[in-house]
C-alpha cells in the first residue's frame, strides 16, 4: 500500500518524488525516505509536510488513513470537470492574476522606497549639517565609506537618544535609501560604486 505522503505528492502534480523534493529545498534521498517510512520523519519536517499539504500530522507520518482523493477539495474537482480548453483558459487567467499581484507587489515597494528615501534625504540634510560643525575634516575629505559608516552611527544614535521608534525599527531601510542616493551597494564589507 503506497504511503499517503507519496499520494498527496501526486495529488499535488508532482509524478517523481525527485521534483518534488526539489521544490522543497529537501535531498532527495530523505524526501524518498520520508515516503518510505513515514513514521521516521522528523517531527519538524513532518509538521512541515502537513502544513504543505493542509492535512492533519497523522496523515503524514502514516497514524491514520486517509482517502487522499477525498482531500482534493471542491476547486481541484470543478478544475478536474472542465474542458481541456476551458482548463487553459483558466491557466492563462491564473497567470494573469499572478503577474498583476506581482506587478502591484513591485508597486508597492516602489511606493516603499521612495517613502524611505524622503526619510533618509531629511535625516542626512540634518547630519550634514552637524557634521560640518563637529567633524569638518570628515565633512569636507571624508571618503564614502566613513560617510555612510557615520551617518549609519548618527541613525543609531538618534534612535538611542531622541528614543524615536520609527527610525530603529527603519534603519536597514534608511541605510538602503542612503545606499541608492548615494548609488552605492554593499559587497561583503567592502562598499562598491554602482556602474552607471
Amino acid at each position: 500500500m503506497a504511503s499517503a505522503l507519496l499520494e498527496l505528492r501526486k495529488q499535488a502534480g508532482f509524478k517523481n518524488a525527485k521534483d518534488f523534493a526539489a521544490a522543497e529545498g529537501v535531498a532527495e534521498a530523505t524526501y524518498a525516505r520520508y515516503e518510505s517510512s513515514p513514521e521516521k520523519i522528523p517531527l519538524k519536517s513532518a509538521w512541515q509536510l502537513a502544513d504543505r499539504f493542509g492535512v492533519p500530522i497523522d496523515v503524514i507520518v502514516g497514524r491514520r488513513a486517509v482517502d487522499v482523493a477525498s482531500l482534493r477539495g471542491k476547486v481541484q474537482e470543478s478544475y478536474e470537470a472542465l474542458s481541456e480548453r476551458s482548463r487553459a483558459s483558466l491557466d492563462d487567467y491564473l497567470a494573469f492574476l499572478a503577474q498583476r499581484d506581482e506587478h502591484e507587489t513591485r508597486e508597492r515597494e516602489a511606493r516603499e522606497h521612495r517613502r524611505y528615501d524622503a526619510v533618509c534625504y531629511r535625516l542626512e540634510q540634518v547630519f550634514l549639517a552637524g557634521l560640518e560643525e563637529d567633524d569638518p575634516s570628515l565633512f569636507a575629505f571624508g571618503t564614502d565609506e566613513r560617510m555612510r559608516a557615520a551617518f549609519e552611527a548618527y541613525i543609531n544614535r538618534r534612535a538611542d537618544e531622541l528614543q524615536e521608534p520609527d527610525v530603529r525599527t527603519s534603519a536597514k531601510q534608511i541605510m538602503a535609501a542612503y545606499d541608492r542616493a548615494h548609488s552605492t551597494s554593499r559587497n561583503g564589507d567592502t562598499l562598491v560604486r554602482k556602474s552607471q
